[in-house]
């Protein structure tokens, strides 16, 4: 028998910026955090979901709903000029299923 509770998985979305990366779980509204490095970034971003997670459980007793999200990558051939051109172009667009929340 495991000491662990549960465990869910969340996405997390990483988005790039000129200053550094902002980050967010969807599925946790309001825990965002930016850092100039990626580790800053995920470190910000612990403190924020653990803050959250206090905040839950001290204002309304509640804590983080499941995880509904999950992520897939779009491929688009951004290399190739004129692919949009071509007759049935929206064929090579391709959905990789290779992160879900299953």
């Amino acid at each position: 028998m495991s000491n662990f509770p549960p465990i869910s998985r969340f996405s997390v979305l990483f988005q790039r910026k000129e200053e550094g990366y902002y980050v967010t779980i969807p599925d946790v509204p309001g825990v965002g955090a930016f850092g100039r490095t990626l580790e800053e970034a995920q470190d910000e971003l612990r403190a924020a979901l653990m803050n959250q997670v206090i905040t839950l459980k001290e204002s309304d007793g509640e804590e983080i709903p499941p995880p509904t999200s999950f992520a897939q990558y779009l491929v688009i051939p951004t290399g190739e000029k004129g692919w949009m051109d071509r007759p049935n172009s929206w064929k090579f667009l391709q959905i990789l299923n290779e992160s879900s929340n299953a």
